[in-house]
């Protein structure tokens, strides 16, 4: 499988831009999931054209929360994406799913369960986030797990995804939503992600700076750096 990031708010190559919110494209086995679509839908694309990718070929965005950071870039992705198939957390805010099908779209709500959505790709199923937010993360071939914000809490989504794989991830990648935590509290959650046996870590978008140092503290050279232009291959 292979993943690039194409939106963060964290610079990884320096010919291209960045802006907050995170957005990144997974494909596997030939099969392309796009993973959110960052807060502007200019930067999204112009980042794409700067790495070689063509985002008009995506059939299936993943989206994990209905937050103006994941979902900026939709609306202009999809004016040049022949009936994409949306997965978002459910129920959607109003008339999402209306607007989705005017553009051509399938809206397909993914509820509390753990669901595959294609060979390879199973969403965590969407968990609570605070008030009435929800939102679902992404498991790949059962070894890389992709998050958009963690607002349901990054050890609860790695928990999460044990429970559905029945070992840890080997690669978890995304925004872990730190930013405003005391350091003492991110040593504990880097902590009891090291005890849970994740392999690698590449915290970014919401992370926090001062979270990311704590975090890489704790895993060494099991931390990855980061930001729009990452590639990874597995």
């Amino acid at each position: 499988m292979k993943l690039k990031v194409i939106f963060d708010n964290y610079l990884y190559r320096k010919d291209l831009v960045t802006g907050w919110g995170f957005s990144t494209l997974v494909e596997r086995n030939g099969t392309q999931i796009l993973f959110d679509t960052g807060s502007k839908a200019d930067i999204l694309l112009d980042n794409a054209r700067k790495m070689g990718l063509n985002l008009s070929a995506v059939k299936h965005i993943f989206i994990s929360h209905w937050h103006w950071d994941h979902t900026g870039g939709l609306w202009e992705l999809m004016k040049d994406t022949e009936a994409a198939c949306i997965y978002g957390p459910s129920p959607a805010p109003p008339m999402i799913d209306r607007r989705i099908e005017m553009y051509g779209g399938e809206f397909i709500g993914i509820g509390a369960s753990p669901t595959e959505i294609l060979d390879g790709y199973v969403s965590t199923g969407s968990m609570d986030a605070g008030s009435s937010l929800k939102e679902h993360s992404l498991i790949v071939d059962g070894k890389v797990l992709v998050v958009g914000c963690s607002h349901p809490g990054i050890v609860k989504i790695v928990e999460r995804f044990i429970e559905i794989i029945g070992r840890p991830p080997q690669f978890v990648v995304g925004g872990f939503h730190l930013g405003g935590f005391s350091p003492s509290n991110v040593s504990v959650i880097a902590d009891a992600l090291f005890d849970l046996g994740v392999g690698q870590v590449a915290p970014c978008h919401c992370t926090g700076a001062r979270a990311r140092e704590i975090i890489r503290r704790r895993f060494g050279n099991r931390f990855v750096d980061v930001g729009v232009g990452f590639e990874l291959e597995i």
